[in-house]
């Protein structure tokens, strides 16, 4: 570790007499991190000398690297660029490495306004474009530097236009996959939901409305025969899907009569849990085969499965946990022989 540190130091120089000053200056940033960890771990003497290989050269490479990425930052400003945001914080951030704080409060302020003023542009421009990913994204950093020097990045009109058009896309991205019959149009449809309200259009949440119930119930026609499909082969994903049904009929208010399915997919479920645990326990594995008890234990209590196979449930489990405590100790036993050995 101490020979990577030691290298890094000696960038700092090469980097330095190249004039990439505040390339030195970050890995300055990372060698006194690593030196305080070195101190942490008791290696002080180690810490010492390689602190002394930055320590004449840090002062200049801050100062230097203060001034470039300041001159960065008013050039950008310059060119009303967004950019200036960064530099300015790059600035500010290798201050810290300095005794002295340069009067960078103005400019901040400056490129706050300027970055604001650029990102609500930017927004406008993908707007007119009908990029509303884009538009959003700009925005929001608007906001966000608009928020820095109190100043708000817009009115409500352009976030709603921008709602407006991400809603626009997620329905006719819900359609699509509802013509496709692909189930990912519930999530589309959801999301258009989300950007109905925030865009408080009420004529495009009628229409989510509207589109929401067929997509619903085409949600809980595709997952009751997906759980119908992997009853046997795999009731956990089956067991998901019967929920995902149900969980889209009560939101649609779709009567559906999926019980006797779902009682099914626990049956299932419990048999292949029980599998497991037997299969585990064979090969000495506890941990596992209680855990596999426990989905057991949870399935029998919600899927009210009490019988199975002509076999108490619970009774089962009681008698399999029996066994997988033995073998715990058993493999405890042999862990403390093999110990002493």
């Amino acid at each position: 570790m101490s020979a990577s540190i030691s290298e890094r130091a000696s960038a700092v120089k090469e980097l330095f007499f190249k004039g990439e000053y505040e390339e030195a200056a970050k890995i300055i940033i990372l060698v006194e991190l690593l030196i305080s960890e070195l101190i942490a771990n008791g290696d002080e003497k180690e810490a010492k000398k390689i602190e002394s290989e930055i320590s004449n050269l840090k002062k200049s490479v801050f100062e230097k690297a203060i001034a470039k990425a300041t001159d960065d930052a008013k050039n950008l400003i310059a060119k009303k660029d967004s950019g200036c945001v960064l530099a300015v914080l790059k600035a500010e951030k290798f201050a810290e490495g300095t005794n002295k704080t340069p009067a960078l409060e103005k400019l901040k302020n400056e490129a706050y306004r300027i970055g604001t003023e650029s990102k609500l542009a930017e927004c406008k421009n993908y707007l007119k474009n009908g990029n509303f990913d884009g538009a959003y994204k700009a925005y929001k950093t608007a906001e966000i530097f608009g928020d820095k020097i109190g100043k708000d990045a817009g009115d409500g009109k352009i976030l709603s236009e921008i709602y407006t058009g991400l809603c626009k896309s997620e329905i006719e991205a819900a359609k699509k996959g509802l013509n496709d019959k692909n189930i990912n149009c519930v999530e589309k449809i959801f999301v258009a939901e989300k950007y109905a309200e925030k865009a408080e259009n009420t004529l495009l949440s009628k229409e989510v409305a509207e589109l929401k119930k067929n997509i619903l119930k085409f949600g809980v026609e595709a997952k009751t025969e997906e759980a119908k499909n992997l009853s046997k082969k795999d009731p956990v994903k089956a067991l998901v899907a019967i929920l995902s049904a149900e969980q889209y009929a009560s939101q649609a208010n779709i009567a559906t009569k999926t019980e006797q399915l779902k009682k099914e997919i626990y049956e299932n479920l419990i048999r292949v849990k029980f599998d497991e645990v037997k299969a585990n326990l064979k090969n000495n594995d506890y941990k596992s085969a209680l855990s596999a008890l426990a989905v057991i234990r949870n399935s029998e209590k919600t899927g009210k499965i009490k019988k199975i196979d002509g076999k108490i449930v619970l009774a089962e489990v009681e008698n399999l946990q029996k066994k997988a405590y033995n073998v715990a100790v058993e493999n405890l036993i042999s862990e403390g022989k093999n110990a002493i050995k």
